[in-house]
């Protein structure tokens, strides 16, 4: 029971954003508001626990849009000096098979997310 209250959030959400196609700026505020009223409905978390996990949310939330926005701008800054047709021709050098260049990207892909 505990696991289907802790997933109307989460379901909420999906079918928010997959179901009525909802932006994300809507339909995250929605779930945000579940999630805070089944915490303390369901189970009796005090408010300020509440207030601390949003916080963390809240925290987290701004470093993956860091990340993001670094990533914007490095995409950004590749395709304006055509590092990208560099990279293209650094791979068809390699080998003529797609799936070897594939293969090669997944890795390095990997490898730098790792």
């Amino acid at each position: 029971m505990d696991v289907a209250v802790a997933a109307i959030p989460l379901l909420l959400a999906g079918v928010l954003l997959v179901g009525f196609l909802w932006p994300a700026t809507r339909a995250m505020p929605i779930a945000w508001v579940a999630a805070m009223v089944i915490g303390y409905a369901a189970w009796n978390m005090p408010v300020n626990w509440l207030a601390a996990a949003s916080a963390r949310g809240f925290m987290t939330a701004i470093e993956i849009l860091w990340i993001v926005f670094g990533a914007l701008v490095l995409l950004y800054t590749l395709m304006e000096a055509g590092a990208f047709d560099r990279i293209n021709q650094g791979f068809a050098t390699v080998s003529d098979d797609r799936r070897v260049q594939i293969v090669l990207i997944a890795f390095f892909m990997a490898t730098f997310i790792e």
